[in-house]
């Protein structure tokens, strides 16, 4: 959520706050906020060349890039063998086919 933190959201709807998202050198995602009150999520699966990852929001000034959180974990090279140290992994969508209760 925005909570139009820096004073320029103010619903944010007619002049959404864009910025980019990079993981080291590539480029994740482009994020659009359009509603304060709305949760984005931007998703990546990525190897790490090495013991560092840094992660860059740049500002294409559009207003003042964000972050609420930053989650990483560690998971098995076999659950996803197309990642490779020179390529990501995005999430293009995600849907529920038919769940009754959420799934973790």
């Amino acid at each position: 959520m925005h909570g139009n933190y820096d004073g320029k959201g103010h619903g944010l709807v007619s002049s959404p706050l864009t910025f980019d998202i990079s993981m080291g050198l590539y480029f994740w995602d482009r994020i659009s906020v359009s509603d304060t009150a709305k949760t984005y999520v931007a998703e990546v699966i990525l190897v790490a060349e090495v013991n560092s990852i840094s992660v860059c929001l740049m500002d294409i000034s559009n207003g003042t890039p964000f972050i609420s959180s930053l989650e990483m974990r560690l998971i098995k090279s076999s659950l996803y063998p197309a990642a490779m140290a020179n390529q990501s992994i995005a999430l293009q969508e995600r849907q529920s086919m038919g769940a009754s209760s959420l799934l973790r």
